[in-house]
């Protein structure tokens, strides 16, 4: 399995554009890391269930039982990082809901109705 680098740039928040930017490649990271764990997962267990335990009736079955411990927490690891990416979406609706004032263009005050007659 090839392995991706971690892309994440360095945080420089001086504005808002940093900020999502910075959000966005903790999010991507973490799919990617999570999806790669799943995986890792899949096929760790897959090749633990092939080794027959050394005694009992139920060999296949105690197997993939086994396997499946196992994987457990290559799983749970897999949960954890992609919680990570939803923690960094969060976080830029955080700030959005925050700070909407600023984030909001200044306008001018609003004319009113004008009602020409010709």
């Amino acid at each position: 399995m090839a392995h991706a680098a971690v892309n994440i740039p360095e945080p420089d928040f001086t504005d808002s554009r940093e900020l999502r930017v910075y959000c966005n490649e903790v999010r991507k990271t973490c799919h990617h890391f999570a999806m790669a764990l799943h995986i890792g997962a899949a096929e760790m267990e897959a090749a633990l269930s092939t080794i027959q335990p050394a005694e009992g009736v139920f060999k296949r079955y105690a197997a993939k039982r086994r396997a499946r411990r196992v994987a457990r927490h290559m799983r749970h690891a897999a949960a954890c990082v992609a919680t990570g990416g939803t923690a960094a979406v969060r976080t830029w609706a955080a700030f959005r809901a925050e700070y909407a004032p600023e984030l909001s263009p200044v306008r001018g005050k609003r004319s009113a109705f004008k009602v020409v007659t010709e």
